[in-house]
């Protein structure tokens, strides 16, 4: 049996068809390579931004909960510092309703609610700390 052109053809154009398909297969190899290393890329940087993001989040935390902490000492302090102040001014409305004025007029005259007057004048008056004195 002899070859046929014909046939002789077809195998050139199927080695051809094979290298040119082996061509593009290299491309598209070689693009999927290109687009893994993109992709790679790209989730090791969301991965980072995310971390930075979490350790930025629990640094803002602490930061919070000390300033938080810190807050509550001075307001605890102030109250303390204040308590001093309120005594005297609970002291003031005593001598006021002891000199003859009304629950109703002192609390006109001082903006303290009247149940706040009423309390300031049951409240017994704390010990004197004046040097010399005794209880």
């Amino acid at each position: 049996m002899t070859r046929t052109p014909a046939s002789a053809g077809s195998r050139s154009a199927t080695r051809r068809a094979a290298e040119v398909m082996a061509k593009r297969a290299e491309k598209f190899a070689a693009r999927e390579k290109a687009l893994e290393a993109l992709v790679t890329t790209f989730h090791a940087a969301t991965e980072k931004a995310e971390k930075v993001r979490t350790a930025a989040a629990s640094r803002a935390e602490r930061l919070r909960e000390e300033a938080e902490a810190k807050a509550a000492t001075v307001r605890t302090k102030a109250e303390s510092d204040a308590a001093v102040f309120d005594e005297q001014a609970a002291a003031a409305v005593r001598k006021i309703l002891a000199a003859g004025e009304s629950f109703e007029s002192v609390a006109e005259l001082t903006g303290w609610p009247l149940a706040r007057v009423r309390q300031a004048q049951r409240a017994p008056a704390p010990p004197s700390t004046h040097a010399g004195e005794q209880s």
